[in-house]
């Protein structure tokens, strides 16, 4: 997701020139993304599997709402034609509270999210690929929130207990992932404006 940004912001200011339509880069934020929401339908699961904790519910969906706010607020003013009306922050949030009805429900997540698959294949992408308004960030509830479903279903089969080799940076990274997502592309973003104004003036 950092690279990928990095890489978007020197495209933006013309320091380099890439095709963000090819596949190699159109592929690349469709993974972040996937990843991203898939893991927070996990960590649901893990959260509220013994049971919703509706103190904590209120607590995030009130965290990550005045986060979305603040993202198309900012966004608007620096792209406003194509501003963040409802991004990965904003699905976030809404998905949290509606995924809470599949707690401790595998197979109906697991069930809902193939449905879902299978009517965005049957042509509702169309509505979705060609909604009027675009944005720099647009992850609109549906399809996207099927990633959460399946999150919610693989935290239950207990996939997160996969012994994988411990890298103490990735770990760091995960455990600050809301954090970093926030923050780093506004700082990236802020350094390359910078080096723009200093080398193109």
């Amino acid at each position: 997701m950092i690279v990928f940004h990095l890489f978007y912001d020197l495209n933006y200011f013309k320091f380099i020139k890439i095709d963000l339509k090819c596949f190699f880069w159109w592929i690349q934020p469709k993974i972040i993304v996937s990843m991203f929401l898939i893991a927070s339908g996990m960590s649901i699961q893990l959260l509220h599997g013994k049971g919703i904790k509706w103190n904590k519910v209120i607590k995030r969906f009130f965290k990550l709402s005045s986060l979305a706010l603040i993202i198309t607020i900012i966004t608007y003013n620096i792209f406003p034609s194509n501003w963040i009306f409802f991004g990965v922050i904003h699905n976030v949030a809404l998905s949290s509270v509606v995924s809470l009805f599949f707690i401790n429900k595998p197979r109906l997540a697991l069930f809902t999210a193939i449905s879902f698959l299978l009517m965005y294949g049957f042509g509702l992408e169309y509505y979705l690929i060609n909604f009027p308004m675009k944005s720099v960030d647009h992850v609109p509830f549906f399809p996207w929130f099927n990633c959460f479903l399946i999150g919610i279903y693989l935290a239950h089969k207990k996939v997160h207990l996969l012994e994988l080799k411990s890298i103490p940076l990735i770990e760091y990274l995960g455990r600050y992932s809301l954090q970093i997502y926030f923050i780093h592309q506004g700082v990236l973003f802020s350094l390359i404006f910078g080096l723009h104004k200093v080398f193109h003036t």
